[in-house]
């Protein structure tokens, strides 16, 4: 009697994400599509997803593909997504120049630039969308703001540009629900190795001003070395686009392998 297999279909998205940051560790540091400096990002007008990367290059928090450039499994895409994030403060430094912040960098690419981008899906050489990212929400992302109670310009360290009061908001593209999301027409068959992509394009507006805007710079936080006065330490502030697939999964039952 002849064997008869049968794939599971498992709820799953496909993720990849392009980085901004001033610091790049390990594998990061050559990973495609990956930049140092907003310049350098606005520089290029098209960036792609699903197309450069894989989940060792970068780490299972910016990609989830195993293969570089070709689905892993096949997949039936029910939804497609594009968040932009980045850090919970506008008040990011710059090593090196005092007090020197660049506050409009945050929320321009939070709450701006994604009107200012376009997206197409292009599934094997059959493009199957092509869109503003206004119209591509995430569905998820965080959404907050306030700000913290002190003394205006007062410093944490005599001397320091470190102060008691900041700022803190954070923004996502839409009501973060996983149904406020592109939902395509039909389920879109992406068959096992098939090549895929997802291609952002940035306008001439939005690539003037990020060619021309330092940054990143880093966060700012206080570090007890054991002395009488906490000293100052900075971490790298990171932003980043992510593109996620969201959809079905085939996958083989367990003890049925087959080809």
């Amino acid at each position: 009697m002849e064997t008869q297999f049968m794939n599971v279909m498992e709820p799953a998205p496909i993720y990849d994400t392009i980085c901004i940051c001033p610091s790049l560790y390990g594998n990061e540091a050559t990973a495609p599509g990956w930049f140092t400096s907003m310049a350098g990002f606005g520089a290029q007008q098209e960036h792609r997803f699903f197309k450069n990367r894989n989940q060792a290059m970068v780490g299972s928090a910016y990609c989830n593909m195993l293969s570089q450039d070709r689905a892993d499994y096949a997949f039936r895409a029910v939804s497609i997504g594009v968040s932009f994030f980045g850090p919970v403060t506008p008040f990011e430094r710059f090593a090196g120049e005092g007090a020197t912040s660049n506050p409009a960098l945050q929320t321009f690419f939070l709450l701006d630039l994604f009107q200012h981008c376009g997206l197409s899906f292009r599934l094997g050489q059959d493009v199957r969308l092509e869109a503003s990212c206004a119209h591509i929400l995430p569905g998820y992302g965080p959404v907050a703001g306030g700000m913290t109670l002190g003394q205006d310009a007062q410093p944490v360290i005599p001397g320091s540009a470190l102060s008691l009061t900041e700022a803190i908001w954070v923004g996502t593209q839409g009501t973060p629900v996983k149904e406020n999301r592109y939902v395509f027409d039909k389920e879109i068959d992406i068959p096992r190795g098939e090549t895929f992509e997802a291609k952002l394009t940035l306008s001439e507006y939005a690539r003037g001003i990020l060619a021309n805007t330092a940054g990143p710079g880093n966060y700012q936080f206080l570090h007890d070395g054991g002395g009488e006065q906490p000293s100052e330490i900075t971490f790298p502030a990171r932003y980043g686009i992510q593109c996620s697939l969201w959809g079905v999964r085939e996958v083989q039952q367990r003890g049925a392998s087959h080809a």
